[in-house]
């Protein structure tokens, strides 16, 4: 969520509200940067009901009356705003916009079709009744692709799961037989693709693959979640296999890997896993259900395999094969650059929040009855630079109007043919993040076309994000440019 709230922050004032886990203490760490305001909420103590209810467990887990008196507090103070709500087991909760990181009814459906068990079914039935109801009751609805878009049998809004494209780097891999698993055990349906992987495919692959490596990140508590799901003691080990419970950066992992391997029996919505294999450019060796709604074909840019001995093949031909996982991992990373970078991610996440606000704004050029208000606003805004705003040339100044007050201002001018400076840029206080730096900028990159060029602070990270949004890349550095306070200037280009 971090990436996606990063980008959203370039138009948007963003108030997170979260739990607090038992012990674990409010540090805002990244998202501190992006958030306006972060509220904490404890987790409420829970205990499950000695009968199961017809409400799924997950979802009365997380009903707090504290919560609830925080977001009233907010739509109060912030009438009009929407509310998002992410994951649907928070669904209880009054939004505008439910975002269904899976359809959980369908993960259900998939449990109940392979145990075939009551249990089973009433996990299904109970999950289908809940879901249903909330994908009707929200104004709009969120899912991470069109397979989900179809199951939700809804008009949605398709913003799926991203990747970051620089972390996560097309490298060259290296020499070897190396096999990487990606999954914590806390996720019951990864601990059941671990215990297929490692009882039915591994013994297979090193059968024909001596030399064969499995690298396998289970997350943290492996060793308890494996027991509590297999009943078994111990994680295993041996067989070539290195394991690897809390890695704080995986991405070194995916660089060391010759094949990726996802063989979950089921799951929903898509895998963070099989985004971060193909924008690192590894070859994938899937079930179906690992690469769901990814655009993914089979024999063109992932390797798919139902049953653990064509799994096994699989593997075994692909670690033997570079030209092969080449083509597959090349073929698989041109769909992660397309589709699933955070900063085309990031503006349908704006478009939609957009959305809630009606059109109030009017784009139009500097008048002479202007002046005044134009200070007043330049001088409310400390990062601006405070300029003499009679000098600013009146064919290239654009003020956004909102209801007869000027709420933002873009002065530019023109310094030759094709190439054109942004002098300042202000909005009034109760008008930013909503979009109005951004239109202003975009009329004058419409009425005066070809490169352009600006300076910013280096603190005002908020504004350096919407320019790079906008296209702006650093080109160089001011020492001391900024005065009250003194402050150095990046230099940005758009060409």
């Amino acid at each position: 969520m971090y990436h996606l709230l990063r980008e959203a922050a370039v138009e948007f004032d963003i108030h997170l509200f979260c739990f607090l886990e038992p012990g674990e203490e409010a540090t805002p760490g990244p998202l501190g940067s992006v958030c306006r305001r972060i509220t904490y909420v404890a987790k409420p103590r829970y205990h499950e009901p000695r009968w199961s209810t017809i409400a799924p467990a997950e979802t009365r887990e997380y009903r707090s009356p504290a919560m609830e008196r925080e977001l009233e507090r907010f739509r109060r103070e912030h009438l009009g705003a929407p509310v998002q709500v992410e994951f649907t087991q928070l669904a209880g909760y009054r939004g505008d916009i439910l975002v269904e990181h899976d359809i959980t009814f369908d993960l259900y459906r998939q449990i109940q079709e392979r145990a075939r068990t009551w249990g089973a079914w009433w996990d299904w039935w109970r999950w289908r009744r809940f879901e249903g109801k909330a994908l009707r009751r929200f104004r709009h609805v969120v899912t991470m692709s069109e397979k989900d878009a179809e199951m939700a049998g809804r008009a949605c809004e398709v913003i799926a799961n991203g990747v970051d494209l620089e972390r996560f780097a097309h490298t060259p891999e290296g020499e070897g037989r190396a096999v990487l698993f990606v999954g914590s055990l806390r996720h019951f349906p990864n601990a059941a693709a671990f215990r297929w992987l490692w009882k039915e495919v591994w013994p297979r692959v090193r059968a024909l693959c001596p030399e064969a490596r499995l690298t396998v990140v289970a997350g943290p508590d492996a060793a308890a979640h494996w027991r509590a799901f297999t009943g078994e003691e111990k994680l295993p080990g041996g067989e070539g296999l290195t394991l690897h419970e809390f890695v704080a950066d995986v991405a070194p992992l995916y660089r060391a890997a010759n094949v990726v391997v996802i063989p979950t029996l089921y799951s929903a919505g898509t895998n963070l896993k099989a985004l971060e294999a193909m924008a690192s450019g590894r070859a994938i060796v899937s079930t179906p259900s690992g690469v769901g709604g990814l655009g993914l074909v089979d024999g063109e840019s992932v390797a798919i395999a139902t049953e653990a001995e064509e799994f096994a093949r699989l593997c075994v031909e692909l670690l033997g094969d570079g030209a092969r996982r080449a083509r597959l991992a090349e073929a698989a990373a041109g769909v992660a650059r397309r589709e699933f970078g955070w900063k085309q991610l990031g503006e349908k996440q704006r478009r939609l929040w957009r959305s809630y606000w009606p059109e109030r704004l009017t784009i139009r050029k500097l008048s002479a009855r202007d002046g005044e208000a134009l200070a007043a606003m330049q001088s409310g805004a400390r990062e601006a630079a405070q300029w003499d705003v009679s000098g600013y040339p009146a064919e290239t100044t654009w003020v956004a109007e909102a209801e007869g007050e000027l709420v933002g201002f873009v002065a530019a001018r023109s310094v030759a043919a094709g190439e054109n400076e942004v002098l300042n840029l202000a909005v009034a206080q109760e008008w930013r993040r909503q979009g109005v730096a951004r239109r202003l900028l975009e009329r004058a990159f419409a009425e005066l076309p070809g490169t352009w060029f600006l300076e910013v602070r280096e603190s005002n990270e908020g504004a350096r994000r919407l320019y790079e949004s906008l296209g702006f890349e650093t080109a160089g550095r001011r020492a001391r440019y900024y005065r009250d306070p003194e402050e150095d200037a990046f230099i940005l280009k758009r060409c």
